[in-house]
């Protein structure tokens, strides 16, 4: 028999245990964390993805990183690469609450405020449904991406209206292409994929 699943918080709290959770969610992160600096060295960055941080910043647009993976993880990870340098904000989940990080759109809204924008001015790329969930909750506009667990079916089911990328660092290209022609799709006139998604591949 398949049994449901629900967020460790919401079961301690049913049961009358919800003093634990503390001790739980510390000992989640810290497992976390380990895991993630196993692997910290194999990270690297998607083909196009420091090109892009440097024509949004000579754009003057502000650059950050939203990520469920722990601060030191991600200032370890994007440290070699260069990219730490050219962002403006890096927030980790360990920034918010189990509350208020994602899919809640708190995260979106105080990485917003980090930046100094509001959520409204942010376009937020990224690979997870969960992004979308906290990104169209705060009202940003969001972008999925092709890497990672994304997909173009993927994103078709979670908003047929996703503008989709095949990489995070094709988002330039939206700068150019915002002001040409679009189909009757709604997708730029020169959309290879012709599905209705907005595809910038």
């Amino acid at each position: 028999v398949k049994r449901p699943r629900y967020p460790i918080k919401d079961w301690l709290e049913a049961h009358g245990r919800s003093g634990e959770f503390k001790g739980i969610s510390d000992e989640i992160d810290r497992a976390f964390a380990e895991i993630e600096m196993e692997f910290v060295s194999e990270a690297r960055p998607f083909p196009g993805s420091l090109e892009c941080l440097d024509i949004l910043r000579s754009k003057g647009l502000k650059t950050g990183i939203l990520t469920r993976g722990c601060l030191e993880y991600a200032r370890r990870a994007l440290g070699p690469t260069g990219a730490l340098e050219k962002l403006d904000v890096v927030m980790g989940r360990d920034h918010s609450s189990y509350d208020d990080a994602k899919p809640s759109p708190k995260a979106t809204m105080e990485f917003a405020d980090m930046l100094g924008v509001k959520p409204s001015e942010l376009l937020y790329i990224g690979d997870n449904v969960t992004d979308y969930m906290s990104a169209h909750g705060a009202g940003a506009v969001f972008a999925g991406v092709l890497t990672g667990s994304g997909s173009v079916e993927l994103w078709n089911r979670t908003d047929p209206e996703m503008l989709v990328l095949n990489r995070a660092g094709d988002c330039v290209r939206f700068f150019r292409l915002r002001s040409r022609a679009r189909s009757p799709t709604g997708c730029p006139a020169r959309c290879r994929k012709g599905s209705g998604t907005r595809c910038w591949a």
